[in-house]
Order: structure tokens, then C-alpha cells, then sequence
């Protein structure tokens, strides 16, 4: 974890707000997918807890948590007493370590959904890429049958005539060569979307003190 930092609520409950990152790489360590989690908990001192770890906020009390975090960046205000601060600080590895499993848990679901994601938009791009050869294909099929009419070099000069040859060899080579890449083109493009490693980490702490406490 990188930082932890201290903030001053208008609420009347001490909070704690893990930030975590989940990165999703492809291969060659190339950048598919990141995303900042956040599991919120309402704060007690490590010796109140006993057993029992610190328990991440319901869907409701976690949007509350972070308007009272975005309210705290704003305001800038950190009137917070030494002994709180000192408290905190000793705080810190419990708390992420509480935290941590939840961190965890949340980041299966996220990657479960960033995982198919992915996959769409892989599907989607090999489908692009093979609907643009199939059409290129048949322009190139087309143009190399409307050459092959012997009464239009009648038209043509000794130049013209030469180049026209050139441009059969070209699509003729070109055309051997699109059915392969019908093949492996969509299937680079899926192989660049395969997920070779996934990461999560805690990359930072915030704890939310109330300004009235």
C-alpha cells in the first residue's frame, strides 16, 4: 500500500475507506483492464474488536461513506487531535489486513465482469476485422473479373496496358493470401484480449474522523 491519509467528516461515525487496484494483463504484460475498488467499514480500535475483523459496509452506508469523503476533500479541514492521529497510525496494518479479505472478494466479482467484458469487446473486433477482408475480398474479385475483358485493352495503350498487368499479379497474390488471413487476423486480435495475469493490490487507506468527536 502506497499512503494513508486522514480526513474530517460531518458525521457522527469514525469511517475507513480501503482503496484497492485491480489490473487485468494480457500478454507480454500489456494493460487490459484497471479499475480502483473501494470496501468502506465503520472504524473501531483494534483492541474493541476482539475476533472480529472490521465488516464492509451494505450498498447504502458505502455511498454515504464516499459523499462524506468527497465532502472531506473538499473542505480541506484536519483539526484532528495527536492522540486520534497516533491511534490511527498504529491502526493502519490491522485495519488493512481486516480489510484485505474483502478487498479480495470484491475484486473476484469485478474481474469475473472485466473478464467478459473483454471478451465482447474481443468478439467485436475480430468480427469487424473479418467483415472488412470478406468485403475487401470481394471488391478485389470483382475488379480482377471486370479486367479480364479483352475489349477494354482495346482502349489501352502499351503504359496502361503493362500496369493493368502489374495491378492482376497484385490482387491475384493479395487474394491467395486473404483466406489465411480470415484466419489469423481475428485470431491475433483474440489472442491480444486473453487475460494472462490479474492483480490486486490496496494502494490506499483513508480514515474519516468525526469533526465533532
Amino acid at each position: 500500500m502506497s499512503r494513508a491519509c486522514l480526513g474530517q467528516s460531518d458525521d457522527a461515525i469514525p469511517r475507513v475507506v480501503l482503496l484497492g487496484r485491480l489490473g487485468l494483463f494480457g500478454k507480454g504484460a500489456t494493460r487490459l483492464h484497471e479499475e480502483i475498488l473501494t470496501i468502506t467499514a465503520r472504524w473501531e480500535p483494534p483492541a474493541k474488536r476482539g475476533d472480529n475483523p472490521l465488516k464492509a459496509y451494505a450498498r447504502e452506508a458505502e455511498t454515504r461513506t464516499m459523499e462524506i469523503l468527497e465532502n472531506a476533500l473538499l473542505s480541506g479541514q484536519s483539526n484532528i487531535p495527536e492522540d486520534v492521529q497516533s491511534q490511527l497510525l498504529g491502526s493502519i496494518g490491522t485495519d488493512v489486513e481486516d480489510l484485505r479479505l474483502l478487498l479480495d472478494a470484491r475484486s473476484a466479482d469485478a474481474e469475473k465482469a472485466a473478464r467478459l467484458r473483454l471478451a465482447e469487446r474481443a468478439e467485436i473486433e475480430a468480427k469487424a476485422i473479418e467483415d472488412v477482408l470478406t468485403a475487401q475480398k470481394k471488391r478485389v474479385e470483382a475488379t480482377l473479373n471486370r479486367s479480364a475483358d479483352d475489349g477494354q485493352l482495346l482502349l489501352f495503350d502499351d503504359d496502361e496496358k503493362r500496369q493493368l498487368e502489374q495491378d492482376r499479379r497484385y490482387w491475384r497474390q493479395w487474394l491467395e493470401g486473404v483466406d489465411q488471413d480470415l484466419i489469423d487476423e481475428p485470431a491475433r486480435i483474440r489472442e491480444f484480449y486473453e487475460i494472462q495475469t490479474a492483480r490486486v493490490e490496496p494502494v490506499g487507506l483513508v480514515y474519516l474522523w468525526p469533526a465533532n468527536s
